[in-house]
């Protein structure tokens, strides 16, 4: 059902023209969250089963997903750990986080080119 979800938006990703651009985006981004929900679901089916409170479900019996998932999660949070406490430590890095953040939005509001056209085939009617 996931691969068969994904492949709705796939072809999306190969569109041409103005819509092609705005669709290339939005149908990367519905497959990728497609994707990372179920491999999100499938490494912790075994503990909702477990929190449920099914008989003979002891969760020691994990799949390769559930094992491969498991590592990586231990090693995000453990990363993300660290981060939490320097920032905690050091309060200012937020502040300057912020403040750049902040500047480059403001630059890029400026910079960035705001019209969905050009505006020389705004005034242009083709017809045959």
């Amino acid at each position: 059902m996931t691969i068969s979800l994904a492949a709705v938006f796939f072809p999306l990703v190969f569109m041409s023209g103005s819509w092609g651009r705005i669709f290339r985006e939005f149908a990367i981004t519905i497959v990728v969250a497609i994707i990372a929900s179920v491999c999100v679901a499938d490494a912790h089916s075994a503990d909702v089963r477990q929190a449920a409170g099914r008989p003979g479900d002891t969760g020691s019996s994990k799949n390769w997903i559930e094992r491969g998932v498991g590592r990586i999660e231990k090693r995000v949070l453990g990363v993300l750990w660290r981060v939490a406490l320097v920032v905690l430590r050091h309060r200012w890095i937020s502040a300057v986080t912020w403040v750049i953040c902040l500047a480059g939005t403001v630059l890029l509001f400026v910079v960035v080119p705001k019209a969905f056209h050009p505006s020389a085939t705004v005034s242009f009617i083709w017809g045959s």
